[in-house]
């Protein structure tokens, strides 16, 4: 038996067979790829609630810096662009993204904006 999984996009949730040298390959359900969970079905649900966990929390580390009204925005705009964006995007190149999660991304994403402009609701 191998222990070596293979990653099969099926939507349908059909088994399929692969052999190679007369050994049956296992298919994966998930599959960690290049940092990103990816799902048998393709969609990358999980995926998108860890990064915008890792945002909410990193985001809440730097609270009181993105909040305080002695730094500049321009230092804020550098820690949003080059800190928080690449934590929510990291791996979005494996990504097939619908218009929910896009969704979801941007709001997280305004929600940052939000607490670095001063802005409530």
């Amino acid at each position: 038996m191998s222990t070596l999984e293979i990653p099969v996009i099926n939507r349908s949730h059909r088994a399929v067979s692969i052999v190679l040298k007369g050994e049956r390959l296992n298919q994966a359900i998930k599959l960690r790829y290049l940092g990103s969970t990816v799902s048998e079905n393709g969609l990358i649900d999980r995926e998108i609630n860890r990064r915008l966990s890792k945002l909410s929390q990193n985001a809440g580390f730097l609270h009181t810096l993105l909040k305080a009204r002695s730094v500049p925005n321009r230092a804020k705009k550098i820690i949003l662009v080059g800190i928080l964006r690449p934590i929510s995007l990291y791996g979005v190149e494996t990504w097939t993204i619908t218009r929910t999660n896009m969704s979801r991304l941007v709001a997280a994403d305004m929600k940052v904006v939000r607490l670095i402009r001063g802005v409530t609701r």
